[in-house]
């Protein structure tokens, strides 16, 4: 029969067949998925393998909620054994823990799945008990480091060098090489040396600043802690400076001399001066009025961080007990009064003094005059009437030409 030509080119062209899509399923099964897709769709073997790759792909779905039903089981069966601790038999104890929730979990995957479920649990468990096992001895050797670090480390503080050095060499080859048991010992000793010494600086100061200042002291090896151990001493002996300082000013505010073995067992210690304790031995003598000015001046311009130090110079002063009581408490005035104000005051008057506008300097009048400017200055100081201060001061620089000064 004759086939109209035209016809034939208006008939639709023939399907290309069943294609299964591939794209989207778990890598972890892709591969194969993919190769079974290919061949359906290559070869077009109907029914029977598309009910093949059904039951595929079914047990594949099975075997994806096992997994994670055996992820729980697997970290559960790993925190029982964590649980309890030292565990000796960690074949045995991980199977008993684990076994009874594997189980469980294979019962709920189908018959036809089941032979694959039980295989992949097989290596998965068997790969996990290893890694609990690495973790928990990983994580009791931690724990033992840190006990044993610790116990090493109170022995240090608390200044035992004796203890420290057990501890240490218990951790030899352990937690220490062998290689390093020197440099460990010499860090060990030198931090219990330096332990004591923080002790001793806290429960009896004076003595241990003493000590630390002779030839034979056992300072710490390490230069750290002696650089440590000297920042030490000396906040220790600024606070015994100010302490001394306020015992000194007391003893002498109630009429009692200062013990001369006090005396000498703080400059033993660093805290009283050499000039200090110097001046404290020699015999007294009344201060003169250019000294009364020059303890009036350094009341003036001390600074308020080293008033300590002026006290005990004024308490150590090789001066009557009744004058040393008169600077101190007019120390104790001047420091009520604004540091930079009366520093300036102060400044401005000697300037007068020195230029001669009260007599010539070093002369008695002069130092009177000076002496009786410095209290009025205070007074005015006090009252806060800053124009009233403007003021005197300006009168104060005209007082020059009242002088007649001969030189011999």
């Amino acid at each position: 029969m004759a086939i109209n030509m035209k016809e034939w080119g208006m008939v639709p062209y023939p399907s290309k067949g069943v294609q299964v899509p591939t794209y989207g399923i778990n890598r972890w099964w892709g591969d194969s998925f993919e190769q079974l897709g290919r061949g359906i769709a290559a070869a077009g073997k109907g029914v029977a393998e598309m009910e093949q790759a059904r039951e595929q792909v079914s047990t594949a779905g099975d075997l994806a909620g096992f997994y994670g039903r055996l992820q729980d089981a697997v970290a559960e069966a790993g925190e029982e054994l964590r649980e309890r601790g030292n565990v000796k038999d960690w074949d045995y104890a991980w199977n008993a823990a684990c076994a009874p929730l594997v189980q469980d979990a294979l019962r709920e995957v189908p018959y036809e799945s089941r032979e694959a479920a039980r295989s992949l649990a097989a290596a998965y468990t068997a790969a996990a008990s290893l890694e609990q096992r690495r973790d928990t001895e990983l994580e009791r050797i931690s724990t033992a480091r840190q006990q044993w670090q610790q116990q090493l480390d109170d022995a240090v503080q608390n200044g035992d060098a004796e203890q420290a050095a057990l501890w240490l060499e218990r951790g030899r080859g352990v937690f220490v090489p062998d290689s390093g048991m020197e440099e460990a010992r010499e860090r060990t000793q030198s931090g219990a040396e330096l332990s004591q010494w923080r002790q001793r600086l806290q429960s009896e100061p004076m003595h241990a600043l003493a000590e630390m200042k002779g030839p034979n002291a056992a300072l710490p090896r390490r230069a750290e802690d002696r650089s440590s151990l000297e920042q030490d001493a000396r906040d220790t002996r600024d606070m015994q400076e100010t302490e001394a300082a306020e015992q000194m000013s007391n003893d002498i505010l109630n009429n009692r001399e200062p013990l001369p073995e006090w005396v000498l067992e703080a400059h033993e210690a660093g805290v009283i001066s050499d000039e200090q304790a110097n001046a404290a031995a020699q015999p007294q003598r009344r201060m003169t009025p250019e000294q009364r000015c020059q303890w009036m001046r350094r009341m003036d311009e001390t600074p308020v961080e080293n008033a300590a130090a002026l006290r005990l110079d004024i308490c150590t002063a090789p001066h009557p007990m009744e004058e040393r009581r008169e600077l101190l408490r007019q120390m104790q005035e001047t420091q009520s009064l604004p540091a930079e104000e009366r520093q300036q005051l102060s400044r401005r008057l000697w300037s007068m003094y020195r230029a001669g506008n009260f007599g010539t300097p070093g002369d008695a009048p002069a130092c009177r005059r000076l002496a009786e400017l410095q209290q009025n200055a205070h007074s005015l100081l006090a009252a806060g009437n800053e124009k009233a201060l403007s003021a005197w001061l300006a009168e104060r620089g005209s007082e020059g030409g009242k002088w007649v000064c001969h030189q011999a």
